[in-house]
């Protein structure tokens, strides 16, 4: 049980920091796995935003 409070307590810092940290220490740990994943994820994201955003 203490295991999935603490679980708990990261995810909402992830959710409330925008996950900025957790992609920060990816990018130093696996920095070419997370620089692939971006650059496909990235624009997705941007192109989604253009077009529900007036």
């Amino acid at each position: 049980m203490q295991h999935r409070k603490k679980n708990i307590g990261f995810a909402l810092f992830d959710v409330l920091t925008l996950g900025i940290p957790l992609y920060i220490r990816y990018l130093y740990k696996k920095p070419k796995q997370t620089l692939i994943i971006s650059s496909i994820v990235f624009p997705i994201i941007l192109i989604f935003l253009f077009l529900i955003l007036p």
